[in-house]
Parts: C-alpha cells; structure tokens; sequence
C-alpha cells in the first residue's frame, strides 16, 4: 500500500514539474500575414486583462506634472477612439498595486540589451490558473523614462497602453506597437483594433460597441501630430 501511495505521488509530481516548465513560460505568436505579435500560452489561448466589466481603471502617481497627466488622458482617448469603446478608464491619480488596473508613472530607465536607451517599460502581472499556465493579466505597471522628450511621451505612451492589455510588437515601422515606437508611424493597426474588440468588448454591453471606421482611425494620426508639442 505504502509504495502504491509512493507511485501515485511520483506521478502527479511528474506531471506537476512537466505541466510548469510547458505552459508557465508564455510565448508569442506571429502572424505571418501581419507581421503581428500578441501574447498567447501554450495552450493557444489569448492572454488578456482579467476579465471583468467596464473599462480598465488606469491609474498615475499623484507626483506627474500637468503635462505628463495631460499625455496620459490622450493616450487613452487614442486608444478608446481607435477601437469605439473606452476600454481605458479616466485616468485618475492612485497609488500602486491596485489589482486589475493599470499604473502609470515616470523614472529612470536604464538600457535595453542591445544598448540602446529604454523609453517606456510595461510590467505585466499575471493570474495563474490551473497547470501554472499565463491565462490573464492581473496587473500591468507602465514606467516612462523621466528624461524622454515630449515630442516621444504620447507614442510610447499608447505603445506601452497596448502592452499593458496583451498586445506585442508589430515589424511594420508604421504601427504604434513597432519595437521603437519613438520611431514609428504611431498608427494604431486594424489587427490591434480586432484583437482588442475580440477579447475585450465582452466586458461591455453589445449595444456600447460601435463598428470600428478605420477610415477615422487613420485621421486620428493626423490629431496625435497635432498635439505633440516641444
């Protein structure tokens, strides 16, 4: 009985240890039309912001200057325009570590591996369900570089907004999710705008959720220029 006991505990182990190093380590698919990247796990599942109802709360440190608040609210009304829901809240000054919300804030940020300097750096943190597996983010935390240009902090800004809900980098220079989003187009793709309104817009009701016009989306390029000020 005592080396039955023994075997059936050997055996959960090993699956235990085999279903960690399979599934704990997330990964990114690329789509070959596309060219586009967005976080899925082992499994092929999506992996997004927890799920939930509403729009996602967006925090900032109550230290921001008036100009770094003021990037931050076009940053959201760039991202909620594009799609046609307010899948980011009003941002609103709070602190850090508040589950399900994203946090904003600005500091030094050193250099990326390949030597060049980081603009804007997007922690997620993930909710592990069964198998160890990433399935949803629980957390995302945004810091930009204190020392980044203005005419940079809107585009990094929704680069870093689009990493926080599970989006990865695009190798089109023109999208907003390309690696150097200080060097891109800054144009928000219609894959994004898919993905997002294919795993987000449950949160809503059905009736909140207008067709997304991607002729308004390329127009708003036009309005973040605009506004991106020395």
């Amino acid at each position: 009985m005592k080396n039955k006991f023994y075997n059936i505990f050997l055996v959960i182990l090993t699956f235990s240890i085999f279903a960690c190093s399979f599934n704990f380590q997330a990964w990114r698919q690329q789509n070959r039309f596309h060219m586009y990247q967005y976080e899925i796990n082992r499994m092929g599942q999506a992996v997004i912001f927890h799920p939930g109802e509403g729009s996602i709360p967006v925090y900032y440190n109550h230290q921001l200057s008036d100009i770094q608040i003021f990037y931050i609210r076009k940053a959201v009304e760039y991202w909620n325009f594009s799609i046609g829901f307010d899948l980011f809240g009003e941002p609103t000054p709070g602190t850090s570590w508040n589950r399900n919300s994203i946090y904003i804030s600005w500091g030094h940020l050193g250099l990326s591996e390949s030597g060049n300097q980081i603009h804007g750096l997007c922690r997620r943190f993930y909710i592990n369900n069964s198998l160890f597996m990433r399935r949803y983010i629980d957390y995302s935390s945004i810091t930009m570089w204190d020392r980044l240009p203005k005419r940079y902090i809107l585009v990094v800004l929704i680069h870093e907004l689009g990493h926080s809900i599970g989006l990865g980098h695009d190798e089109d220079v023109r999208s907003v999710m390309y690696p150097r989003a200080a060097g891109s187009g800054g144009q928000i793709e219609a894959q994004d705008i898919d993905f997002i309104i294919r795993f987000y817009s449950n949160r809503f009701n059905t009736s909140d959720i207008q067709s997304t016009n991607y002729t308004e989306n390329q127009c708003i390029v036009d309005y973040r220029e605009n506004i991106l000020v020395d």
